[in-house]
């Protein structure tokens, strides 16, 4: 499996993909929050498969059962075109631990053999993008690479809703530079939550 860093300076996630056969399907690998009052809500391209409900935990040991599953059984939840408004979440960086974690598990289960062309973005952060929202992936990250509108997301993603969740330790800066500017801030993160 290869794996590539993006964008090549400074980057801020990676992907990993088949050796041959290009991406098929997309994982993507974050931590998420959505505060409602701040997030709102957005309306979707792209369909999303998430493995976990809202306000759940994804353990590790969850993530290895669904990982190999994932683009041939259902997902817990479903969001797409047809659902009208869904949650604008925020998406954070996974810490190195979790990161090393969630692609040995996806290389191990995908290395040999993936006829369904599964490839991984893993979002890892830097100091610059301290976070992305569902709306920058589904509108900017998604069609960069020119990524199919007719398949799925497979979201490896809890859905926090509130900060109190320890799987959630967001760092935002005050200029946060994704292929654009989110359009909206987290200013309810004061100085001593960070």
């Amino acid at each position: 499996m290869k794996f590539q860093d993006c964008p090549k300076q400074d980057p801020y996630f990676r992907l990993f993909y088949p050796d041959t056969g290009g991406i098929g399907q997309i994982v993507f690998s974050s931590h998420g929050l959505w505060l409602p009052h701040k997030d709102g809500m957005i309306s979707v391209k792209y369909t999303y498969y998430w493995y976990v409900q809202p306000n759940v935990p994804l353990t590790g040991q969850e993530y290895a059962n669904w990982v190999g599953k994932m683009g041939t059984v259902s997902p817990v939840d479903i969001i797409g075109p047809s659902s009208g408004m869904v949650a604008n979440t925020a998406l954070y960086p996974l810490e190195q631990k979790t990161f090393g974690f969630t692609v040995q598990k996806f290389r191990e289960t995908y290395d040999k053999v993936n006829p369904g062309g599964m490839s991984l973005i893993a979002f890892h952060g830097n100091k610059s993008v301290g976070m992305l929202t569902l709306s920058l992936l589904d509108t900017q990250l998604l069609p960069m690479f020119v990524y199919p509108v007719d398949r799925p997301v497979h979201m490896v993603v809890c859905r926090s809703l509130h900060m109190e969740n320890n799987n959630v330790r967001p760092r935002v800066s005050n200029h946060v530079v994704v292929l654009r500017k989110p359009e909206t801030t987290f200013s309810s993160i004061t100085n001593d939550m960070l």
